[in-house]
């Protein structure tokens, strides 16, 4: 029987390499397409030798390109996207034509090719509708997107879900949709606005850890290994065709609970300093006071159950930025 063959696109990325280290260890072949514009190559570099996994360095736009990569396989993980809170302020433009034409193409010829996708999307659809241990965020509560620069990526994200559920209803194309809530864990890069691997970045150089506001938001951070385990089992179950999944932890922590904590595994001796939200991305911004989703949905379809806790997720990122420095030293 021939081995399973993914598309995945943006698999340079920090969630895009995993499923291909998943996939790749199921021993199923992997072809990955990226441009690597906020990927990494040594996400992937590993993998380069390996006779299951291919590599095309190119945009997903070019239609020729992923026309053809998507006629040879027989799943597609749809990861490329523009992402993180400092590159959608500071580049709007690139967000909104970069996510909306790379789903466009994706799930317009996955259809035509009748070729079976999962669709990353994201927690920043819930707007700012506020969740909280007594109201977590359910797949099928109405979205309010606010105005301003940083919902944009949110609404390309939004638009992204109704293509991916105009297709399956009008063309009976199978799509799955995962909102995917803080998903962290090893090569996850800071560059773009993520705040966990910037605070361990910090903790460790001792320098400040940079709070943006109050410290008081909430989130919920989930392993990579649990997120990618999950999506690549949803992937695979017919059931879970025309669906819409939450995944993430429901466990939540305050900013300046998590800069405490990475001060104090890293043992750190780095100050924890609280800048206005405003003074960074301008006037206009506002950010989410907490967002805790509801995941009892995805339970019921794979039993899900996120196994790793904040602390040794933590640690993880600590070991792998340690050794990716020590590799950079000895070069």
């Amino acid at each position: 029987m021939p081995r399973a063959y993914s598309l995945v696109t943006g698999g340079a990325g920090f969630l895009g390499s995993h499923i291909c280290d998943a996939l790749v260890h199921k021993r199923e072949r992997v072809c990955v397409i990226d441009n690597l514009s906020t990927g990494n190559i040594d996400n992937i570099k590993h993998l380069m030798d390996n006779p299951l996994f291919r590599f095309v360095n190119k945009s997903i736009v070019e239609d020729s390109t992923i026309e053809g990569l998507i006629k040879e396989c027989d799943i597609i993980y749809h990861f490329a996207a523009t992402v993180g809170v400092k590159l959608v302020y500071e580049q709007p433009l690139t967000t909104i034509l970069n996510n909306i034409r790379s789903s466009e193409f994706v799930l317009e010829m996955a259809s035509q090719y009748g070729k079976r996708t999962l669709i990353a999307s994201s927690s920043e659809v819930y707007g700012n509708r506020r969740g909280s241990v007594r109201r977590k965020l359910r797949e099928d509560d109405d979205i309010h997107i606010p105005h301003g620069k940083r919902w944009c990526y949110a609404t390309t994200k939004a638009l992204s879900e109704h293509l991916a559920k105009a297709y399956h209803a009008e063309n009976n194309a199978a799509i799955v949709i995962c909102r995917l809530f803080n998903i962290v864990g090893p090569r996850q890069t800071g560059t773009f606005g993520m705040v966990l691997p910037r605070f361990v970045e910090w903790a460790v150089n001792g320098s400040p850890i940079k709070v943006y506001g109050n410290g008081k938001q909430r989130r919920c951070f989930c392993s990579v290994r649990d997120a990618v385990d999950a999506i690549v089992k949803l992937a695979d179950l017919q059931s879970a065709s025309g669906h819409t999944f939450n995944i993430g932890s429901d466990k939540s922590i305050s900013i300046t609970q998590l800069a405490m904590k990475v001060k104090r595994i890293t043992n750190s001796a780095s100050d924890i300093v609280y800048i206005p939200y405003q003074e960074t991305y301008g006037p206009d911004a506002t950010d989410v006071l907490d967002r805790v989703p509801d995941i009892s949905k995805i339970r019921k379809f794979i039993d899900f159950e996120p196994s790793q806790d904040i602390d040794s997720i933590i640690r993880d990122i600590t070991d792998h930025y340690l050794a990716h420095n020590a590799r950079k030293d000895r070069r």
